[in-house]
């Protein structure tokens, strides 16, 4: 299911796969599509999680563990994104990209190695510009 959540400069082009239900737990797949404009959400991934848990689909699930895998279109000099570089160098990734365009970070958030996995899954697969 596509969903546009959201208005103007802030709508976020979401798609739901199908809710699965183990014992008590719910769990449901969520892509984001990213934009050009919107590579430097590497490093406010924070503030992305925080933007859709507000919604009222989404309000109920606790845990959000996450991977986010975006392409830039130049590779910029060394130094020039110090936010970025650094929550790339917290995080050890299963497999290191070997192309400096693409910027990479996943979050397990109290769901241990999910985060990893689902990046692993991302770099599989060469999904880029969502998360």
């Amino acid at each position: 299911m596509r969903r546009h959540c959201g208005g103007g400069d802030d709508a976020l082009a979401l798609t739901f796969g199908p809710k699965v239900r183990v014992k008590k737990n719910s769990f449901q797949g969520l892509v984001v599509q990213l934009s050009g404009q919107d590579v430097c959400i590497v490093a406010n991934t924070a503030t992305l999680v925080d933007k859709l848990k507000r919604l009222p689909h989404l309000r109920k699930f606790q845990h959000f563990p996450h991977a986010v895998r975006v392409r830039r279109a130049t590779v910029p000099a060394s130094g020039a994104e110090p936010e970025i570089e650094e929550c790339l160098r917290t995080k050890a990734c299963y497999r290191t990209p070997t192309d400096p365009c693409v910027l990479e970070t996943w979050e397990d958030d109290g769901e241990n190695g999910v985060g990893d996995r689902l990046l692993h899954l991302l770099q599989r697969w060469q999904v880029e510009n969502i998360t």
